[in-house]
């Protein structure tokens, strides 16, 4: 992951924490007069978000009819959910708050509401539009100091550097690529060529740290945004300056060059999955892609053997297959050709309901989506899955791991039948768990010849799930032994 977006987005979740608690507090948002903000950017910015997308499902007449239903039914979903369901739809959610906006009746919320639309066209990467929103909102708070914390302008100012940070991120890191972007610490071909953002956010974070000098948050993105000129760090000033030594670490390592560019890898999308394995096979490792964002599409990236790779989506018959935060790779079918499993809905809660994809490989460089034929279609957010043969009867069995949240939403353990088809038979076993679940692996870890199962949750105890084998009158059955093992922490735990 890029750390200078890691980084940034860390920090904007957490102003977002302050926003909030500013917004809900007595006295409302607003801000107090003062000095002005650093200046605005008058010049407007080339688009750095997608184009809206068209609500209509092309006819892909070549694709799998069973392939062509998931990408409609894909697009149906996101055509009909309520965008205020899902979080993350920043898009929509900006249009709905500029709706708002113009039937407001009273000052309060129409601060409240401008405070909304900052946010949302700052999470919508519309950065240029959100800072003159806040300049708006810094001077309609002004004029009703009634209605002010004395906390407000200090939290207007943390967004005013943020997103001048952003500014910055987007008009070189993204707009000017180079194999050196965002790589900390940021040198070379790193260095923004445009630094308006960045010497505006020095401005900002300068002042800041006038007011709280000890703030180790602001220090460091002083020093983030000095790095972005190139003039770290000599440039900064000497009682905020981070020693360049932070970065040396204890372990030797070299800086890793990026090397997607030049092998024709270098698509643009939000975090997803990656499979890396000779899927048409011709010897050589291919790649494929997901991504989270609902409208983002599958890729299949062929290698050529010379370094490089050729987009192969559509000869693969994997358009429309959108969506999906997380991908594995197995031959379900033991047929010798590699097969694909999507997995979508993760972290949007309510808006979470989500089919995942099954894709067998046809064995001829394309996939069929083949979900519901194999009787695997379920509406749920599932961020990971994992293959393994729980019953050793030479036929890989998928457990699919589902986030519970205000609704129970069981983990799914699909028994491989063989002849394509899969039965879910996690309630059989004891394998339906409901949880707020981020990771899953299998292994034999008492080395008795049977698979076990181990799971990671945010916010509760990891699960350790022992194979106890076929049982004469229960079944197949798992048995939860993380406690007695040892191995139920950390509370805080993600991957496994």
């Amino acid at each position: 992951m890029k750390w200078l977006a890691l980084m940034l987005g860390a920090s904007l979740l957490l102003l977002v924490g302050a926003l909030l608690l500013v917004m809900t507090q007595p006295g409302g948002w607003g801000g107090t007069t003062g000095q002005s903000p650093a200046p605005l950017i008058e010049t407007p910015l080339q688009q750095t978000t997608p184009a809206p997308r068209t609500q209509t499902t092309p006819r892909r007449p070549y694709l799998a009819q069973s392939t062509q239903a998931m990408a409609e039914r894909l697009e149906t979903i996101v055509r009909f959910r309520n965008p205020e369901k899902n979080p993350y739809d920043n898009e929509r959610h900006v249009t709905v708050i500029k709706e708002r906006l113009l039937n407001a009746r009273d000052v309060r919320q129409k601060i409240d509401l401008t405070a909304d639309l900052v946010m949302a066209l700052l999470f919508a990467g519309r950065t240029n539009e959100s800072l003159r929103t806040l300049l708006d909102l810094r001077k309609l708070s002004a004029r009703y100091p009634e209605l002010l914390r004395t906390d407000a302008r200090a939290v207007t100012r943390e967004l005013f550097g943020l997103a001048y940070l952003r500014l910055g991120e987007q008009e070189n890191c993204l707009i000017r690529h180079t194999i050196e972007s965002c790589l900390l610490p940021i040198a070379g071909e790193g260095v923004h060529r445009i630094e308006r953002g960045s010497r505006s956010a020095i401005e900002v974070y300068a002042e800041l740290l006038g007011a709280e000098p000890d703030n180790l948050s602001f220090r460091w993105l002083l020093n983030l945004a000095y790095q972005t000129l190139g003039e770290y760090p000599d440039g900064v000033p000497e009682r905020y300056r981070i020693p360049p030594d932070v970065y040396d670490g204890e372990a030797v390592t070299r800086r890793l060059r990026d090397a997607a560019p030049a092998a024709g890898l270098s698509h643009t999308a939000l975090s997803g999955g990656v499979a890396m394995d000779d899927f048409n096979g011709d010897g050589l490792l291919d790649i494929v892609t997901s991504s989270w964002g609902v409208h983002d599409p599958l890729k299949f990236f062929s290698a050529r053997g010379d370094g490089t790779f050729e987009d192969r989506t559509t000869a693969a018959l994997l358009e429309g297959l959108n969506g999906g935060l997380n991908l594995n790779h197995a031959d379900y079918d033991n047929d010798g050709d590699l097969d694909l499993y999507g997995m979508r809905g993760a972290w949007l809660g309510s808006f979470g309901e989500y089919p995942n994809s099954l894709l067998r490989n046809n064995g001829d460089g394309t996939f069929e989506d083949v979900t519901a034929s194999a009787g695997m279609l379920r509406l749920n957010p599932s961020p990971t899955a994992a293959w393994g043969d729980y019953d050793n009867d030479g036929w890989l069995d998928l457990f699919v791991a589902n986030e519970s949240r205000a609704r129970p939403r069981p983990c799914e353990l699909w028994h491989n039948n063989g002849d394509g088809t899969f039965t879910d038979v996690a309630a059989d076993v004891g394998l339906d768990h409901t949880g707020f679940v981020k990771g899953l692996v299998w292994g034999d870890y008492d080395n008795d010849g049977l698979p076990d199962l181990y799971l990671s949750r945010i916010g509760d105890t990891n699960l350790l799930f022992h194979n106890d084998g076929p049982a004469a009158e229960n079944g197949w059955r798992f048995s939860e032994v993380g406690e007695r093992a040892g191995v139920t922490l950390p509370i805080k735990s993600f991957p496994t």
